[in-house]
Formats: C-alpha cells, structure tokens, sequence
C-alpha cells in the first residue's frame, strides 16, 4: 500500500516537472517568433514605403495643367506707363516628362501651354484743358477705356521636383508668342503680334497649387490708321493651377 502511494506522488511530481519544461521551452520558442513577427512587419513597412516612393515615380507624375490666372501686365511706351484696372488668364497645356537619373524624385520636362488667353482692361487718365470764357480756362481729366484681348501658346524647359507623395515644387521659363487685339474709346482697333518670355514657379498639393510668373516682351502696336509706336508689356500673374493625369 505504500508503495503505490510514493509512486502516485512521483508521478504527480513528474507531471509538474514536464508541464513546467513545455511552459519553459513553449515561452522560449514564442520570442523569437514575436521578433520574427516584428521584423517581417518592419519589413514589410518598408517595402510599402519603397513602394509608396516609388509610386510617386511611376504612377504620379501629373502631366496635364489647366492655369487661372489674375494678371497685372503694363505697357510702357516711351512716353508713359498704361496700368491695368483688371486682368485676368486662362491657359492649359501639358508637360513632357524625361526619365529620371539618379535621383527619381526630380524631372526635367518641357511644358507646353497649348492656348493663353488674356483680358486686361486699362483706364488711361487723360487731362485736357476746358475754356470757361475768353479769360479763364479749367484743367478736366477723364478716363478713356482700353480693353486688350491677347492668345497665344508658350513652350520652354520646366524642372519638378516631389519632397513627398501629395507635393510637387515646379520652375519653368517658356518662350510666349502672342497675338493681340487692342480696342479703345473710340473704337479704334490695335492689332499686334509680339514675342514674349514667361517664366514662373509654383507649388502643388495633390491636384491643386498656387504660383507665380513674370510675362516681358516687346511688340510694335500696329492702329487701324498705320501708325507705328513702340510698346513694351511686363507684368506678374498670381497663378491658381490644377494638375491631373499621369505619364
């Protein structure tokens, strides 16, 4: 009877003991699995963040913008500077991307503007002396309308660049030639084709940004009657860009 009893209490013992070296063995297997688990996950962000870059690459790169834009142009003849009351531009076109290099998050391209199409109305002051009597005379001015329609297409080097996935810094410089059509007061017709440089930079989030370009040229204003005055045009246009589409 003792017997069976020192070997009911051995078997307990040894039960324990093998419970407590699986539990043992059980817990040392399970940390190297966690840190198995955490570095395929670990690896696993990093492929999805490589992908997510590589993303912006291949799949990313919106070719296709639409531009409206408020714009300021002066002309300046010889005599005097003609400031606009309002303008305003309207311009879409698409840029051509080169592959990338090294670094794939630059890009070199060259935009074309397939149409610009401008508004700028002026009000020009113009003082003239009114006689009151044989003695007396009084200084008038008035404002003389001159509204000012003008398309073209422009086309030069654009450099972009993407810091990260939702934006895109963006310089270009493009040659614009442009046709213009000038009306006054009067009814009188300015006709003129001038060359033109625009260069600008903006700034993208996703499909939306904001910038700014510099229009200068230079043009010789042609008149219903044939007369001939040289004329300048400079000025800033404050620039709100849509682009879309991919390469």
């Amino acid at each position: 009877i003792v017997i069976p009893r020192l070997v009911q209490r051995y078997y307990m013992m040894l039960r324990k003991f093998t419970l407590l070296i699986f539990m043992i063995f059980s817990f040392s297997f399970m940390i190297p699995a966690q840190e198995m688990d955490r570095k395929i996950s670990k690896n696993a962000s990093e492929d999805y963040n490589y992908n997510d870059d590589s993303d912006i690459i291949s799949d990313y790169w919106p070719s296709w913008y639409v531009q409206f834009s408020y714009s300021n142009m002066i002309l300046n003849s010889r005599r005097f500077d003609i400031y606009p009351y309002v303008g305003s531009s309207f311009s879409f076109g698409k840029t051509f991307y080169i592959r990338p290099g090294a670094n794939e998050k630059l890009r070199w391209g060259i935009d074309w503007s397939i149409l610009d199409l401008e508004y700028t109305n002026y009000l020009i002051q113009h003082d003239y002396a009114e006689q009151i009597d044989q003695y007396q005379s009084v200084v008038r001015s008035e404002d003389i309308n001159l509204k000012r329609y003008s398309a073209g297409m422009q086309l030069g080097p654009s450099l972009s660049y993407r810091p990260g996935k939702n934006f895109m810094l963006r310089a270009y410089c493009r040659f614009m030639p442009v046709y213009s059509i000038a009306v006054d007061a009067d009814n009188t017709v300015y006709k003129n084709f001038h060359p033109c440089c625009t260069f600008g930079a903006s700034v993208n989030y996703r499909f939306i940004g904001l910038g700014a370009e510099g229009v200068f040229g230079g043009t010789a204003k042609n008149s219903s009657d044939m007369a001939y005055t040289d004329v300048l045009i400079k000025g800033v246009r404050a620039v709100l860009v849509f682009r879309f589409g991919k390469i």
